[in-house]
């Protein structure tokens, strides 16, 4: 009974939303758009109540249900900004859904499920509770990325990611029964124990079809086929989910998966993520040189991303999780705050902006808009001295810290190259005519979420040395030593 109340408390964050959840859908269903703006608020509400509450002093490391789940600092740090930034994108789409003509209801309860999930994720200790979670943040996302029912595009792209989405399940799945063939374990902090050479070949496999379900959620080469599509055909404030939250997500369970059962096979494993991370970068970084839709460039540009992140993982030295970490964090604030400022023009121009050209003369319209946008871009592209110089800064030491000065300099390289899709907002937003001389203001939840981004990403080690930030992901690295 004791252990059951124990188990009890450590999920109860996950049990509470789940409860809200269904409550919401419940409410949702029998009022319809009446309920819009209750549903919203109490969505944020609870997502903001979560994400304190995993700030809070805790055990170093506990279990629950027999240690199908666990409970440390990093599985903490990871929920406190997926239930943050999800509490963020329900707010930016608010306006979105207040002009919704369908059942608009559904999308606040459709993020609160797949937040549910990716809760659950980054908290899974068996193989089998990893896969049920991936499925419960994945089926959400599937009608996410199909909810502009009115768009034929956005349909076509949804039916795609959802049948590749099935096929990385299925490989996961295989992997994962691979692995409990060979060693009769599916807990993740058990399988290292059980690896002798005889079964270490069969384990190699089921480790390679583990990955490749795990590296389709993060969109990195060779499974990425789907995000510039759904990107594009999303609607925008589902398009800025997906570039975020999920992401966060699926690189923490990555980073569980090979540090916790594989730690004594980094010699097989780094060479798939070098492969990754090398071909995601060049991918991403040269295919969307030619791109001129603005949700497809940040789809090629998240494929970059996530290759630059992995590098750090690829050292195969557990002291670079912190480095992984630092990536992500800006990398989200600095999405989040991109999308701010477009969701913000779309909402005020009444108008969808899909190609760079939309934003011509947008400093004339806004400046603070333009210099906010300008700011990520350059943020994106690694420019000093904005938080995106330091995320690529404490990656490539990491690199050159374990002799891999090659794959630092291609990285380099590769960044360099980068920054030229980023300039180009900057020059279409204050060098083109402008198209439409009417002017745009900032909403006031929209211009909060906006100027707390701009303050991060603009002052980055000025944040981090007044804040917690710094010390909070330092201890979410050590959670695996």
């Amino acid at each position: 009974m004791v252990d059951l109340y124990k188990s009890l408390t450590i999920i109860a964050p996950e049990l509470i939303l789940a409860l809200v959840a269904m409550t919401l859908l419940m409410i949702g269903s029998f009022y319809q758009k009446k309920s819009i703006n209750l549903i919203i608020t109490l969505s944020f509400i609870t997502l903001i109540i979560l994400s304190i509450n995993e700030l809070m002093p805790y055990e170093n490391q506990t279990f629950a249900f027999n240690a199908f789940f666990i409970e440390d600092k990093l599985s903490s740090f990871a929920k406190f900004v997926i239930f943050f930034t999800s509490s963020l994108s329900i707010i930016m789409s608010a306006n979105w859904l207040r002009n919704y003509d369908k059942s608009a209801f559904e999308f606040p309860v459709l993020i609160l499920f797949s937040t549910l999930g990716m809760a659950l994720m980054v908290s899974a200790n068996d193989l089998v509770s990893l896969y049920l979670a991936i499925e419960l943040q994945s089926l959400p996302l599937y009608v996410l990325a199909t909810f502009n029912r009115n768009d034929s595009f956005s349909s076509e792209s949804g039916v795609k990611y959802f049948i590749l989405g099935a096929l990385s399940s299925g490989l996961l799945l295989y992997g994962s029964s691979l692995i409990y063939g060979f060693t009769g374990s599916i807990f993740l902090n058990e399988i290292s124990q059980l690896i002798v050479p005889s079964n270490q070949l069969g384990i190699t496999f089921g480790l390679a079809f583990l990955l490749a379900g795990i590296i389709f959620k993060i969109s990195a080469v060779p499974f990425h086929m789907w995000a510039p599509d759904v990107y594009q055909g999303a609607a925008t404030p589902v398009t800025s989910f997906f570039a975020s939250v999920p992401k966060m997500a699926a690189m923490i369970i990555l980073i569980r998966i090979l540090y916790v059962p594989f730690d004594n096979f980094i010699t097989s494993w780094s060479q798939i993520i070098i492969f990754v991370s090398f071909s995601s970068i060049l991918l991403g970084s040269v295919v969307a040189i030619w791109q001129s839709n603005i949700k497809r460039l940040i789809a090629y540009s998240s494929i970059a991303h996530m290759g630059f992140a992995t590098l750090a993982l690829s050292t195969g030295n557990k002291s670079d999780i912190e480095s992984i970490l630092i990536y992500m964090i800006i990398y989200i604030v600095a999405n989040i705050g991109f999308f701010s400022c477009l969701i913000n023009i779309q909402n005020r121009t009444e108008k969808n902006i899909d190609n760079i050209s939309d934003l011509a003369g947008l400093s004339v319209n806004n400046p603070s808009l333009a210099i906010s946008i300008a700011l990520y871009m350059f943020s994106f592209a690694g420019i000093p001295p904005l938080a995106g110089f330091f995320a690529k800064y404490y990656v490539f030491m990491s690199l050159v810290n374990e002799g891999l000065i090659l794959l630092a300099t291609f990285a380099l390289i590769a960044s360099v190259i980068g920054a030229f899709y980023y300039i180009r907002f900057v020059k279409v937003m204050f060098f083109d005519d402008v198209a439409d001389a009417k002017k745009i203001t900032f909403s006031r939840s929209l211009g909060l979420i906006n100027t707390l981004c701009f303050i991060f990403i603009f002052a980055f080690i000025f944040v981090q040395s007044i804040t917690p930030l710094a010390s909070i992901i330092n201890d979410a690295s050590q959670a695996l030593n």
